[in-house]
């Protein structure tokens, strides 16, 4: 009877320790399924965290999109702007010519009429070396 005695004492140990390993290894399975749980609450953020950037992202691209094609039509409006310019001052510099050149020959004309002959063939001959008729 010892024998049995000494054999449930033994066994009675091991179940006590086995007891107290159960608990702790429930307790870690407890820990480690709360630390899962706030991961994946935390990995649930982040892919929503991660699609609002990539929505962000896609509107940003849309939005330098039209930035760019508006740049590049006021870079042509720009261009025909300074055609258009170009042009008005090229008439403007044939006007001002124009307008010298038509003074000059009124001026020839009152000479001849006023000074005789000889002044006016002198000044249209300066007007001519000076390239302006």
């Amino acid at each position: 009877m010892a024998n049995q005695d000494q054999g449930i004492a033994k066994l009675s140990k091991e179940k006590k320790a086995l007891d107290e390993q159960l608990k702790k290894t429930q307790e870690d399975l407890a820990a480690e399924e709360d630390k899962v749980k706030n991961l994946n609450k935390i990995k649930q953020k982040l892919e929503s965290q991660c699609d609002d950037l990539e929505d962000s992202l896609e509107r940003e691209k849309k939005a330098k999109a039209d930035v760019e094609k508006a740049k590049r039509k006021v870079e042509s409006d720009l261009k025909q702007t300074q055609e258009v310019v170009d042009d008005l001052e090229k008439i403007k510099r044939d006007l001002e010519d124009n307008v010298k050149r038509s003074v000059l020959q009124l001026v020839f004309c009152i000479l001849m009429h006023v000074k005789g002959m000889q002044w006016s063939f002198l000044f249209h001959n300066l007007i001519i070396q000076a390239n302006v008729i």
